[in-house]
């Protein structure tokens, strides 16, 4: 009589644990591994991720912890999907699917310009994204790589500064942005000059001494030759 009520004990419980096993929630069955192209760049690079599944799985992709994308249940047992990186600060990054497979992006700075062409005494806007959270940033113009504005950045490593374009003759100059963690990153300005000339005096006798100052030359240009009508006076 004991042994019956034993063996009917043990099939109770293994009735139970058939129940558990029949009614448990079945976890997506993601593979363990992910790729990613590219695996690098700037902030708003767009981004393909691709793996494999189980037909009916519904695939979740996060960046750290931000979700990027979530995927329908699949149909095959392959999947893909593409983002933009979010606002990010310089360095390595996880992405991961359904929280188990996972691979590194890494995150470089970018500037943009709002004025990629003007002239001097201009205000030029600097954005930048993928920098050092709340970096000290340093704005340079490759006239002579002089400062010309300073600003920080926020926690995501992003920024705004503007600054005005500083005398330089007309060419193609580097701004350059710099962070306190070394983080760097350049973008192109053209400054477009007309020549201009004034003189010291605009009237007098035969033989009067007269200067002439010009700007918007170019630098160390020679053979700057001044005349009046068509007669050279100085060079």
């Amino acid at each position: 009589m004991r042994r019956m009520i034993k063996f009917a004990g043990v099939l109770l419980i293994l009735e139970l644990l058939a129940g558990m096993v029949i009614f448990a929630p079945v976890q997506a069955a993601i593979g363990s591994t992910i790729t990613i192209s590219p695996n690098a760049g700037p902030v708003q690079t767009t981004v393909t991720v691709s793996g494999t599944c189980v037909v009916g799985d519904t695939v979740t992709v996060s960046f750290d912890s931000t979700v990027v994308s979530t995927l329908p249940a699949a149909t095959t047992t392959t999947w893909s999907t593409a983002f933009p990186i979010p606002p990010a600060v310089a360095g390595n990054h996880t992405i991961t699917a359904n929280g188990v497979a996972s691979t590194t992006f890494s995150v470089t700075p970018k500037i943009t310009l709002s004025s990629t062409t003007g002239t001097t005494g201009n205000t030029v806007t600097v954005t930048g994204r993928g920098f050092a959270t709340l970096a000290n940033i340093t704005i340079t113009f490759s006239s002579n790589n002089s400062t010309v504005a300073t600003g920080q950045a926020d926690l995501t490593g992003s920024f705004g500064i503007s600054f005005p374009v500083p005398q330089a003759p007309s060419g193609v100059y580097n701004v350059v942005a710099t962070d306190n963690s070394s983080n760097t990153a350049t973008a192109t300005f053209t400054n477009t000059v007309t020549p201009a000339i004034t003189v010291t005096k605009t009237s007098g006798i035969f033989g009067t001494s007269v200067t002439v100052n010009g700007t918007g030359f170019a630098a160390n240009e020679a053979n700057v030759q001044v005349t009046i009508g068509s007669n050279p006076v100085g060079s």
